[in-house]
């Protein structure tokens, strides 16, 4: 990652829930996932949040907040899937950011039953794609607490949707100290799930590239390029590891 001065991270954003049939828009392998459903738990990252200012100082606006374009819409368009996206700005697994008073992941997702028994019970996703712990670790140590919940997360996942393909992203927000607990966490919560679930959980991190004045969007979000790029990686990892 590019060595640049994160000076403030502010997930603010109200929630943001996405259905979509879309179309495709690249050659990319999409029989696995064509027509099926792709499922996104996440932050304002997934809602495009900022993602057409010229960041990263500036504030976000309804006006830089670009939702039709993130990485999440790009991949399902690709694969020529259907979209649900779960995300709330400012959200973390157990820990939001300051000022943000929606229910942690944990509260919607694990203690209020919303995958097991709610309504994304009758959901059947080929694909799902857990971005979560930016919030959790900005400038925090959320402790053993979010290595668990991420863990229980996971495991609810797969008991929930026994076909599905489970991705973990973290990135590209983070860096340094903050970034390396989060995916130390995060990678022994996809060891242990996988030891109880016997299901092969992926895992990919995603960060700015060598430019990343371009890259950013407002108050460090992704901009739409690195929208794309983010995209493009995931659609990579699942072609590289696609079903027979």
């Amino acid at each position: 990652m590019s060595a640049f001065s994160m000076l403030q991270l502010f997930l603010r954003l109200g929630s943001l829930a996405l259905l979509l049939g879309l179309t495709p828009a690249c050659s990319a392998e999409s029989a696995e996932f064509e027509g099926r459903e792709i499922f996104v738990i996440g932050d304002s990252i997934s809602t495009g949040y900022g993602a057409l200012g010229h960041g990263p100082n500036c504030e976000a606006t309804p006006e830089t907040n670009a939702p039709d374009r993130t990485y999440a819409v790009l991949l399902a368009k690709q694969l020529k899937a259907k979209l649900i996206v779960d995300a709330v700005g400012g959200r973390g697994l157990v820990h939001n950011v300051e000022g943000q008073n929606a229910p942690t992941v944990r509260a919607k997702l694990i203690d209020d039953p919303q995958i097991r028994a709610g309504p994304y019970s009758h959901l059947d996703p080929a694909l799902v794609i857990v971005h979560i712990g930016t919030n959790d670790h900005y400038q925090n140590d959320p402790g053993p607490e979010f290595e668990t919940a991420y863990e229980t997360l996971l495991e609810v996942i797969a008991g929930a949707y026994p076909d599905a393909r489970i991705l973990s992203l973290f990135g590209p927000a983070l860096y340094g100290e903050d970034a390396a607990r989060a995916t130390g966490s995060i990678h022994r919560a996809i060891d242990a799930a996988t030891r109880k679930t016997h299901r092969d959980i992926q895992f990919l991190h995603l960060s700015y590239d060598d430019d990343p004045v371009t890259a950013i969007g407002c108050q460090w979000h992704p901009g739409t390029s690195t929208h794309e790029k983010m995209a493009k990686a995931i659609a990579v990892m699942l072609a590289e590891t696609a079903r027979p």
